[in-house]
């Protein structure tokens, strides 16, 4: 009965000491097959060709001229008035009654300075004409005072609340006041009801026009070009200097509602806008590391081998945005060799 009981213990013996060699060779370091080396970098990298508009976001100021004053070449006693503090007075709109008859505002390109009948022409008749058919009261631009015209005006009047009668048909002077843009945000009412009015009093004052549109603070860094400049959906050329006069800009922001209240303050207002190239710059978007000898704005890459002066105008995307100073097309840029490359853009800084 000894026997086999020493025979089971010898066998399973074994086996432990079996597994156990087993599982140390399966734990042992594993060698890389010999032919495997460590990685090699890259000697070239792409480069892609695209248009850089060095579009950025700024903040701008306006600078407002004087307040401005709506004033009648009318005589008598003001018996109502619309205008109030913070109201808008808008073109073809009754702004006040005076002897009880009604004083329009009207916005031209030009003053009117004369009344205006049948048969009249000129100049003012046509900014006229103009402006009546901007608000809705189609009339074409001839200069000259014809019934289309008289038609026109009768129809803007009765509109706004004007009687309509046989004087409708004609303009008066001194039922006229004239506003400067399309529409002024009345900031005092100086006339008070009862009040004896006379030719050149004010009846309403709104803030200045826009003199011009400044970008507070102007970005470091910006590619050399033109630019526009954006602001309230309107857009118009600024300078170097990040200061626009350009007409159309201004007229644009000062006729946006959104203005309003940054054009009675603006010392301490602020209005978002977008400055963009206006011919974007062709340039080669590369890896950072194919740029080198980089002096201020000014380094080099290498092209199958061969130097190139570049100028580094931006970034995107954790890439590199370049102009090449040559006239040459890239397609890959050389990202070895270039430690021991020279670059002249380095050079030409050294000797300075």
């Amino acid at each position: 009965m000894k026997r086999p009981l020493v025979l089971l213990a010898t066998l399973s013996t074994t086996v432990l000491v079996s597994a156990a060699a087993l599982l140390g060779w399966s734990l042992r370091p594993i060698e890389p097959p010999e032919n495997l080396g460590a990685g090699s970098e890259p000697k070239t990298g792409p480069a892609v060709a695209q248009e850089f508009a060095d579009e950025r976001s700024v903040q701008v100021r306006l600078r407002v001229g004087d307040a401005i004053e709506l004033t009648t070449a009318a005589t008598g006693i003001l018996t109502s008035q619309e205008c109030a503090a913070g109201k808008e007075v808008t073109s073809g709109s009754i702004l006040a009654t005076i002897d009880y008859a009604p004083v329009f505002a009207i916005h031209t390109q030009s003053p009117l300075y004369r009344d205006l009948a049948l048969g009249d022409r000129g100049k003012d008749v046509e900014v006229l004409q103009t402006e009546l058919t901007r608000i809705g009261f189609a009339v074409e631009a001839t200069g000259y005072f014809g019934w289309d015209t008289a038609n026109a005006l009768h129809d803007m009047k009765v509109a706004a609340g004007g009687p309509n009668e046989d004087s409708s048909y004609r303009l008066r002077i001194s039922e006229y006041v004239w506003l400067r843009q399309q529409a002024v945000t009345a900031s005092r009412c100086p006339a008070k009801l009862g009040q004896q009015i006379s030719p050149g009093t004010p009846l309403a004052t709104g803030p200045g026009s826009i003199q011009s549109i400044a970008i507070e603070p102007l970005p470091t860094g910006l590619a050399q070009g033109d630019r526009t400049l954006t602001v309230l959906g309107a857009e118009g050329v600024v300078g170097g200097d990040g200061v626009s006069t350009d007409p159309t800009l201004l007229a644009g922001v000062l006729n946006a509602p959104e203005a309003a209240s940054v054009i009675s303050d603006p010392a301490s207002s602020t209005l978002p806008g977008r400055i963009r190239l206006v011919t974007p710059v062709p340039a080669v978007k590369v890896p950072p590391a194919a740029v080198f000898g980089v002096s201020g704005d000014r380094g080099c890459i290498r092209v199958g081998g061969t130097t190139h002066l570049v100028t580094v105008i931006g970034s995107s995307l954790g890439n590199t945005l370049v102009v090449v100073d040559e006239d040459v097309k890239v397609e890959t840029v050389d990202l070895t060799g270039t430690k021991d490359a020279s670059c002249p853009a380095s050079e030409e800084d050294a000797k300075k």
